[in-house]
């Protein structure tokens, strides 16, 4: 291999150094999961009622003048 064919391959991943103990942390992190997901969902349904009517009070006290 020439000189010039040798820099075509600098940078390759045949080159690249990688730290296990940074490899292993971030397997760790990829194997915890998604904190997000441990939040239980809200009753939205409720939620929006709530929503639906308040805006309906709202409403009818804007309208009496």
């Amino acid at each position: 291999m020439t000189n010039s064919d040798q820099s075509l391959f600098a940078g390759s991943p045949q080159e690249l150094s990688i730290d296990p103990d940074v490899l292993a942390s971030e397997l760790e992190a990829e194997l915890q999961g998604d904190p997000l997901d441990a939040i239980e969902p809200d009753n939205a349904d409720a939620d929006s009622r709530n929503a639906a009517r308040d805006c309906d009070s709202a409403l009818a006290w804007l309208l009496q003048g």
